[in-house]
């Protein structure tokens, strides 16, 4: 099945995207990213410009970063897990086996299934294993509850595997 979500198709899924930081690298290192407590551990990106302002420091830069992976290896958080893509469904369902949980309805928003494992393990761990399973990005929107400002408008773009990376260069702010 293709995703035909509201937010992206297979054939519309952004290739590029912005990273503010506080320091200078060349290129990602996901065991030194930061974890979030609403998705966990990785490297959080954004489309929008303003948004990698906001988590821009000095001494840090705002990066462009491009990716060059199969969108059919994303979740997105927002969608039921029937809208999900045959290879993100079997990632959910393998995830969710491992954690000892029945598969729940295809009705379930990928969101509350994904989270249905953190009775045995972390978002932090439940991040890393859906990086090992071959899921290379979640995505969707904070709950509103967690806004705490402009940073946090707009899709959250989570990358859990540096190697999908296929260009990352620093910008003019």
């Amino acid at each position: 099945m293709t995703p035909t979500n509201s937010m992206h198709s297979i054939c519309d899924f952004p290739r590029q995207f912005y990273h503010g930081s506080s320091e200078l690298f060349t290129q990602f290192e996901y065991r030194r990213c930061a974890s979030n407590p609403i998705f966990g551990r990785g490297i959080y990106l954004t489309q929008e410009h303003e948004v990698a302002r906001c988590y821009y420091r000095p001494g840090g830069a705002i990066y462009r970063v491009e990716v060059n992976a199969d969108p059919r290896y994303t979740i997105n958080l927002e969608t039921t897990i029937a809208d999900q893509s045959d290879e993100a469904r079997l990632r959910i369902q393998f995830l969710l086996g491992e954690a000892g949980k029945q598969m729940p309805p295809q009705t379930t928003k990928a969101w509350d299934a994904l989270n249905s494992v953190l009775d045995v393990m972390t978002l932090n761990q439940r991040n890393f294993r859906l990086g090992a399973l071959g899921v290379w990005m979640i995505y969707g929107h904070m709950p509103a509850s967690c806004h705490s400002g402009r940073c946090d408008n707009g899709v959250h773009y989570v990358l859990l595997r540096e190697s999908t990376v296929s260009s990352l260069a620093p910008i003019n702010i």
